[in-house]
Formats: structure tokens, C-alpha cells, sequence
């Protein structure tokens, strides 16, 4: 079910790391703490 193509496995990479982020603040626990809110606003920009 997963696509393999240069920008596919780029995007699909983005995607699980939101999903698994979405998820995470669900839970109402932070698992990417390494990550400034800073940088997580710049993620956002890019998409």
C-alpha cells in the first residue's frame, strides 16, 4: 500500500511524523520534546 517514488517516500515521511504527532497530543503527551515550537511552526509553513 505504500507508494515508492523520490518525492512520495518524502511526503509519506511528513505525513507520519504529523500523524504520529496528532497522536501523540491526543494522548495529551508530548513525544518529539527535542523539538522547539520554533521549529514546529517552520514545519507548518512548509506544508
Amino acid at each position: 500500500m505504500r507508494r515508492r517514488s523520490v518525492d512520495g517516500a518524502a511526503t509519506e515521511g511528513i505525513l507520519e511524523r504529523l500523524r504520529a504527532r496528532r497522536t501523540a497530543s491526543n494522548d495529551g503527551r508530548t513525544v518529539r520534546t527535542n523539538t522547539t515550537q520554533a521549529e514546529r511552526g517552520r514545519e507548518d509553513e512548509r506544508r
